[in-house]
């Protein structure tokens, strides 16, 4: 009798929430009308479990090579200061300054350091010698640089007029910083849930924030909470997906910085997971991983494995709006019930028959929802899944009236183009790499897309999307390595990053001709890491100068490519280096524990200043 539960008590569970992805779902979102609706559908749409390991980082793959302490001292490339002094250029005035490294220009992103051009805010990566906190830092002039405030709180950074907004896990902290050396606390912001992304675009500040949900959420929902005031929002203000289960909600705030107030709410329900935000200056795309249950689904077609009056109790159940748990329970009761009547023949029987009838199995696919939500608007303007999952924020991009995605599917890499007013099909490229890749790199830019797939080699794709409707591959390179990081440079040349050999690998592409793409220039630094493999924010490119930083395991690097090559100018003597910008002439380099500012006319220290609890480990610089 327990083999029979056993048995039962499976089949009971496959039937009340199998996965089954034979076609594409639709996609297609609907507006909860009042909070019974909201309950009904958490009841009867039910997904998976809270610890069903659903979330997983898409970000690129950090590979893991040889360890710094493992690798000798960069010899191949020159400390700074061992370079001939530079003959100066013309002067720049000091309101030319960096912005954080982002995907759209005017999108502001998160990030542990921000510019103004006079003041340096820094919050650390809150390791060794970090004491914690974010700084204002005094940059101007370089020699004589200071600190001039520390505020408690540290974590990523928005910079918004003379707002600082410091994101720190579910907590948003905002500081008034006209007085630099007495920043004013403004207002605090909790979420609930996760922080799923920000962005600050035309002095307002974009949140998604991604909220559980279960049957007995209430349909004003706490979202936040503003200086311990309860934000909510209102259930009948979400829209959902039909055949989705959903255990979360997905909500976009737009907050006035200078008081934290809520200004817009908007959102939908899906299911958690890694989620990519993508931001272009007319709307926010948000994904979620997308699986479709049918209660019953393979009951079709097995209408002679079961008698007509036991299948017709099933599909009356089917049809409840009750939770998943308690549809298994009526599966379970309905055939214990049948199968104890039958002898053990017959029910050795009809197992056979019912196995035969389940197997094989359809292959699973992975879907990605993607829902629109308008700017002007505040609301869901068009929804729709793609077959594949995508790797980043850079795997999507929106130009002139199309959104173009690149996906990794079970068994192929494809890059979509979307009509981005309905987010219907517009043509697609498919085949990219070989059997087993996997994106690792994506960038678009205007007419042109660069895919990078790899598995043992690194085929670089440029793909021609001037034709939205019938996009193709215009040209491929393969190489060994992988770049997971590229950076349109100009000129018709991208800057890729990623690894060789266990290494460090920094190659330049001229895609000039889109149908030839060469590497005209590589280079191996003698590290392990990069930070800028995981996080575009990293990395610096100073466009006048034609020169770029990029941090690595123990040092930080500085390259030409002014003549068409990589140049390497020199490691820079800030061991732990994290992040860069530059004021007028000035680069400053910083680590948790100092800010060496760099004279770029000349490439020879102008000043530095100490951040951490003690002195540098190591200074090559007098």
């Amino acid at each position: 009798m327990k083999a029979l539960y056993v048995f039962v008590l499976l089949l009971g569970i496959f039937w009340s929430g199998c996965t089954v992805m034979q076609e594409a779902p639709s996609g297609t979102v609907k507006r909860f009308s009042d909070a019974s609706e909201f309950r009904e559908y958490l009841l009867g749409v039910s997904s998976y479990p809270a610890d069903s390991g659903v979330r997983a980082l898409v970000g690129g793959f950090t590979a893991v090579g040889y360890g710094a302490d493992e690798l000798t001292p960069p010899s191949p490339i020159p400390p700074l200061s061992s370079l001939r002094a530079q003959p100066a250029g013309k002067p720049v005035s000091a309101d030319r300054y960096s912005v954080t490294n982002v995907q759209v220009a005017g999108v502001d992103e998160p990030d542990i350091l921000k510019n103004d051009g006079e003041v340096l805010y820094f919050s650390g990566t809150h390791g060794r010698g970090w004491k914690g906190g974010t700084l204002l830092v005094g940059a101007l002039p370089p020699e004589n640089m200071s600190v001039l405030s520390r505020v408690p709180e540290g974590g990523e950074l928005l910079l918004s007029g003379s707002t600082l907004l410091i994101f720190s896990g579910t907590r948003v902290s905002a500081y008034d910083v006209r007085m630099r050396e007495k920043p004013q606390k403004l207002w605090e912001m909790v979420f609930p849930g996760r922080l799923v992304s920000a962005r600050e675009y035309d002095d307002r500040v974009y949140a998604v924030v991604e909220k559980r949900l279960n049957p007995y959420t209430p349909c004003s929902m706490l979202i936040a909470t503003l200086n311990g005031k309860r934000v909510e929002v209102e259930c009948t203000s979400l829209y959902y997906p039909e055949d989705t289960p959903s255990d979360s909600a997905y909500v976009l705030l737009e907050i006035e910085p200078e008081s934290g107030r809520v200004l817009r709410k908007s959102g939908f329900t899906g299911a958690a997971g890694s989620s990519v935000v993508y931001m272009s200056g007319e709307a926010v795309y948000i994904t979620y991983p997308y699986r479709k249950v049918e209660y019953g689904g393979y009951l079709t077609g097995l209408e002679e494995v079961l008698p007509p009056d036991l299948a017709e109790q099933v599909r009356r159940v089917r049809e409840y709006r009750i939770s998943r748990e308690a549809k298994a329970a009526e599966y379970r009761r309905i055939l214990e019930a049948y199968m104890s009547e039958l002898s053990d023949e017959e029910r050795a029987e009809l197992k056979q028959r019912l196995y035969s009838a389940l197997h094989p199995e359809p292959r699973e696919k992975a879907y990605t929802g993607i829902v629109k939500l308008g700017l002007r608007s505040f609301r869901v303007e068009a929804s729709t899944t793609v077959e594949g999952t995508p790797l980043n924020q850079f795997s999507l991009d929106e130009y002139r009236g199309y959104l173009r995605v690149a996906l990794t599917t079970g068994d192929d890499n494809v890059v979509k183009v979307l009509d981005s007013s309905s987010l219907k099909p517009a043509g697609e490229v498919r085949n990219l790499g070989k059997k087993g890749e996997r994106i690792f790199g994506v960038r678009f830019a205007g007419d042109l897309g660069y895919v990078v797939t790899f598995r043992r080699t690194d085929p670089f794709y440029v793909i021609d999307l001037s034709e939205p409707e019938s996009p193709a591959v215009a040209g491929e390179l393969e190489l060994p390595g992988y770049s997971s990081y590229l950076h349109p440079l100009g000129n018709g040349t991208v800057l890729g990053v990623g690894m060789e050999g266990g290494r460090v690998k920094l190659s330049l592409f001229d895609v000039s001709r889109p149908e030839e793409p060469v590497e005209v220039d590589r280079y191996l630094l003698p590290e392990g890491w990069s930070e800028v493999l995981r996080n575009h924010r990293a990395f610096l490119v100073d466009a006048e100068k034609q020169v770029f930083f990029l941090p690595a395991g123990r040092y930080g690097y500085l390259f030409s490519y002014s003549r068409g090559m990589l140049v390497p100018l020199g490691w820079v003597p800030v061991t732990g280096a994290v992040r860069a910008a530059y004021i007028g002439e000035y680069m400053y380099i910083f680590s948790n524990t100092e800010v060496v500012a760099i004279d770029e006319r000349t490439w020879k220290v102008a000043g530095r200043l100490g951040l951490g609890a003690g002195k540098p480990e190591v200074w090559y610089w007098k």
